[in-house]
């Protein structure tokens, strides 16, 4: 249910495409376009006023269609990494130095960028498909590049489809980021992962695609603590939501509340993903809506750049959520929320969130705490009289919920935050190592990815102590350690973690907001009255064994005599 009308905020002509936090201020600022695609804005909440305000306009020379954020020179401010799609299926790419204003250009490419991060030094580098086949790029502090050719990730005949999803993220268990491409070969569309090892990406796996699909999304989508796979898929006529579970799981959670057990799965199952029952859901969304329902695999507004699923879990209940773009009965596209229904095996209408759906002409759902309150508020771009337009709704699911989110960042001087490093993997174990979860820094996409720098775990309302965070970064040098952060973290806190070589780490936590001051002093209050008490009953039982041993004491003079 929606609160009141007058609580949401509308940004008018504006084409959301990315957020990021481009002033470095611990924000999540919107970056997208006008209704000219050629015209660069962002958006950042003013809290004074309580409404986004414009803070930086670019006008470029082409349409964007995409944009991927990083902070490809090390400034003060991030950089943005502008995409068009061309309508003979190539890209052009430019960088944009927004404390500069400077562009840099970069080759055209028959496939979008894919942001990594690099090995030793944990820069972000881009994965560029040309023609005469792939190269790395990488940035120096000058905003110069070098190209290097990249010959072990592509075999003969391969290459990266041109509306590829690809990603970096963790599969097999070792949160060590893999490279998980959606590549083509024979007319054929295929999942090829990856692994990340100490020498370089090892292909692992691969997994043939139907024709045509939307974009992949990975998360643990069963809370076994493994990535999983989905996607929309158009087959025989028919729209599919396809959801893989990763055939590998975290089966022992009490293992993981000290930082003692390693992370690497000691009998990997080299099947990641398997077509067997126990492990695939193929869900006919015909079922969901009575009527004619055409899901958005692509977003004609933005060059047909794939589009139309977004995940998260939006009402902190520890559980996922899905939502695809659809148009029903030719009235314009909305949102479908979907919730995962664990007694039908099947994804259903979310019916909390059932009021979303009466918005039409829909290009995206997204959700980002751009106050810093601690809650992801709903964010819808949709068009309204011809005009785009975003509409930020306030999250009122569930408000008993808590959680942490966290930030990784490479931070010498304990000042940035910045766009934290893509393909970090994350583990939390929390309520005494009875419960873990996993989370990932997943890099923005080629494709309307609409996630952020910060990575969210949702608690539930009865979590009452957090053990340890783990956090690990997609590196082999000097930061190869897994980042262990021991200290009781409070929930609802902001975390970022500022990493240095050989496992050093600062930490900065953020209280999110007045309104959960009074949860937290009574977390903390129940917190110290459960140890109170515990103390108090084993210092009960300490004293009554100390009178009972001076009674048998007392007593074995006599017992001596008797006998």
């Amino acid at each position: 249910m929606f609160a009141r009308r007058e609580e949401t905020i509308s940004i008018i002509n504006f084409v959301l495409l990315a957020y990021t936090d481009l002033f470095n201020k611990r924000a999540y600022d919107m970056v997208g376009t006008t209704k000219n695609p050629k015209e660069l804005v962002v958006y950042s909440y003013d809290r004074d006023n309580k409404e986004m305000k414009q803070t930086y306009t670019y006008k470029h020379t082409s349409d964007i269609h995409a944009v991927i954020p990083s902070s490809f020179d090390d400034s003060k401010r991030g950089s943005l990494l502008l995409i068009t799609k061309n309508q003979d299926g190539t890209f052009e790419n430019n960088i944009l130095f927004t404390e500069s204003n400077t562009v840099l250009k970069l080759p055209n490419t028959t496939a979008a960028p894919l942001l990594l991060s690099k090995d030793l030094t944990l820069k972000p580098i881009l994965l560029l498909q040309k023609k005469n086949g792939l190269i790395t790029v990488e940035f120096d502090n000058q905003g110069k590049y070098t190209e290097n050719p990249e010959t072990s990730i592509l075999e003969k005949g391969e290459k990266i489809h041109k509306d590829h999803t690809s990603t970096f993220v963790d599969l097999t268990g070792d949160h060590k980021a893999d490279l998980a491409l959606v590549t083509e070969k024979d007319k054929f569309k295929y999942l090829k992962v990856l692994k990340n090892t100490s020498n370089g990406f090892k292909k692992f796996f691969v997994m043939k695609l139907p024709e045509k699909t939307g974009p992949l999304i990975f998360n643990d989508l069963n809370k076994n603590g493994m990535n999983d796979l989905a996607f929309v898929s158009f087959e025989d006529g028919k729209y599919y939501l396809n959801v893989y579970f990763n055939t590998n799981s975290r089966t022992d959670p009490m293992a993981y509340k000290s930082s003692e057990k390693g992370l690497e799965f000691e009998n990997l199952n080299a099947k990641i993903f398997s077509g067997a029952s126990d492990f695939v859901i193929k869900q006919d969304l015909s079922h969901l809506s009575s009527g004619q329902v055409e899901f958005r695999l692509s977003c004609e507004v933005l060059g047909n750049v794939p589009s139309g699923i977004f995940d998260t879990d939006i009402d902190l209940d520890k559980n996922i959520e899905i939502f695809l773009i659809a148009d029903k009965n030719k009235e314009g596209d909305i949102v479908f929320p979907l919730k995962f229904n664990p007694e039908k095996n099947e994804f259903d209408i979310n019916k909390d969130m059932k009021t979303i759906m009466s918005e039409k002409n829909v290009i995206s759902f997204s959700a980002c705490d751009y106050k810093n309150e601690g809650r992801e508020l709903w964010v819808v771009n949709k068009i309204d009289n011809n005009n785009p337009q975003v509409k930020i709704f306030p999250n009122i699911l569930r408000p008993e919920n808590m959680k942490i989110s966290v930030t990784t960042v490479l931070d010498k001087t304990k000042t940035l935050y910045g766009c934290g490093i893509a393909g970090t993997s994350y583990l939390l174990s929390y309520d005494e190592g009875t419960n873990i979860s996993i989370g990932n820094s997943l890099p923005p996409g080629p494709f309307l990815h609409l996630k952020n720098q910060t990575t969210t775990f949702g608690l539930g309302c009865r979590t009452f102590h957090i053990n340890i965070l783990r956090s690990t970064v997609p590196s082999y040098g000097d930061y190869k350690e897994t980042y262990v952060v021991k200290y009781d973290i409070v929930q609802n806190f902001d975390l970022i973690v500022g990493i240095g070589k050989h496992g050093d780490y600062n930490i900065r936590a953020f209280i999110i907001a007045d309104i959960y001051l009074v949860k937290i002093i009574s977390v903390l209050i129940t917190v110290i009255i459960l140890n109170f008490i515990i103390v108090g009953i084993l210092h009960f039982r300490h004293a009554r064994k100390q009178r009972e041993a001076r009674t048998r004491d007392s007593m074995h003079p006599l017992f001596r005599s008797l006998g």
